[in-house]
């Protein structure tokens, strides 16, 4: 059951009284970069009443820069995210799109972890919470759903927005902590960023091994602390345990959140591909239309011995999640690229 609400809002020192309105509950897939979020967001949003918006913390960057939707169409050009913004203007008047970008960078960012932590009331936070509220509401009326899945994960210019989401925003919020083994992160890694894969650009130096690396351990830390203080509101899932089985998987996370995952369930079992919608953001995948479900394994045959390396370093937080990075993994049978 969804809360009905009454709201207000501080706009320009006045104060505007929202209508009767149902704010949405949140799945967040929290983690780091390259391990699945995409493909866990839009197979959520196969869902009749879950949507799969992407990696919603840079909506107001998206739109303000002319990004470009998973339908194909530039966000300004997408009529569902015309209508979004639209809906959240009305909600909320008074705040442009260049203030809300801003004002969320500033408060997701690690820098201002603390302030989250502890709780600190400021007008910054206040407003923050107003905007997040306004837009997951106008997400909902839109796309008519009753949970919004969030794939923005815990890098650093969003390392807070979990915690500023449930406390600023108050909203409803559970998390999935998606893992991928640190030696398949940093082969994607090395391999190049999205927008460099679909240019057709070559494969990144080796450099890249070690940052990502170092990525991958701080944001799964930060997680794994940030899932000690939620309980029953969090779950983990490994990258290689969805694509292998995603039936397991959704039933483990319907059960840790007590949804009805029924429906996605069938659509999983009679073969239905992924369908990309409207969200921002995230992997290429969401640009190429209808996908199936096919695990990415070239790293454990090309994946250079430099960076098998340096993997052992990400050894005491790896073996907690069943990665044996100092080991040869075992090849499975070629499903084809992700």
């Amino acid at each position: 059951m969804l809360p009905e609400i009454i709201y207000t809002v501080s706009v320009s020192n006045k104060d505007h009284v929202m209508k009767k309105s149902k704010l949405p509950g949140v799945i967040y897939i929290a983690g780091y970069g390259r391990s699945g979020s995409t493909i866990l967001d839009m197979l959520l949003g196969m869902h009749p009443t879950i949507f799969g918006a992407g990696e919603v913390t840079s909506i107001f960057d998206q739109w303000l820069q002319n990004g470009i939707c998973s339908c194909k169409r530039s966000c300004k050009e997408c009529v569902f995210w015309t209508e979004v913004i639209d809906c959240f203007h009305s909600i909320l008047p008074g705040v442009t799109l260049e203030e809300a970008s801003r004002i969320t960078r500033e408060v997701e960012n690690v820098r201002n972890i603390w302030k989250l932590i502890f709780g600190l009331r400021t007008t910054q936070n206040k407003r923050y919470g107003n905007i997040w509220r306004a837009m997951m509401q106008a997400l909902a009326e839109v796309s008519e759903a009753a949970i919004i899945v969030d794939s923005s994960k815990n890098t650093h210019p969003c390392a807070g927005r979990v915690i500023a989401l449930s406390k600023l925003a108050q909203l409803d919020v559970k998390v999935i902590h998606l893992i991928r083994d640190p030696r398949a992160v940093m082969w994607s890694a090395l391999r190049g960023s999205n927008k460099s894969l679909e240019a057709g650009k070559p494969a990144r130096l080796w450099g890249g091994a070690y940052r990502t690396l170092l990525g991958w351990i701080a944001v799964n830390l930060n997680v794994h602390a940030m899932r000690l203080s939620r309980g029953r509101t969090s779950v983990l899932t490994r990258y290689e345990d969805l694509m292998s089985n995603q039936i397991i998987e959704l039933k483990r996370i319907a059960r840790t959140f007590n949804l009805d995952m029924q429906p996605l369930l069938a659509s999983v079992k009679a073969g239905c591909q992924l369908e990309p919608s409207h969200g921002v953001s995230g992997n290429r995948l969401r640009r190429q239309g209808a996908q199936r479900l096919r695990e990415d394994e070239g790293w454990k045959s090309n994946l250079p011995s430099f960076a098998r390396l340096v993997a052992m370093l990400s050894w005491p937080l790896a073996i907690n999640y069943g990665y044996r990075v100092g080991s040869k993994p075992k090849q499975k049978p070629t499903l084809g690229p992700q």
